[in-house]
């Protein structure tokens, strides 16, 4: 009987391992949970119960046209499926993020969700 069990486990090691799955490129999945906490972030503002002066309504907007974007990045990705996962220092503008002052809303959209 050990002979049998011994085989067994020689032929397990001998034979080739499942392949991985390939992974799906179209599934983003950091603009997927992006989009996912923009869902959460425009619950939250309709029914937070002031109007902030306008800026929830602002705030909201905001949150759909980010929205858009988003889904705009992902038609793209599918679009130029052969593009480069991460972009070049030329593709990036010299207004970056980075240049930005915290706070201003009409060049880029900045908030944490708490």
């Amino acid at each position: 009987m050990p002979s049998l069990l011994l085989g067994t486990a020689v032929l397990g090691f001998g034979q080739n391992p499942a392949p991985m799955p390939k992974r799906d490129p179209e599934r983003h999945p950091h603009i997927r949970a992006a989009m996912a906490d923009l869902r959460k972030a425009a619950n939250q503002l309709e029914h937070a119960d002031n109007d902030y002066g306008g800026h929830r309504a602002k705030a909201g907007a905001l949150v759909k046209q980010t929205e858009d974007e988003l889904r705009e990045a992902i038609a793209w990705a599918k679009a130029h499926p052969d593009s480069d996962k991460k972009p070049s220092a030329a593709a990036v503008p010299a207004d970056s993020a980075e240049d930005l002052v915290p706070g201003d809303a009409n060049r880029a959209l900045s908030f944490q969700i708490v």
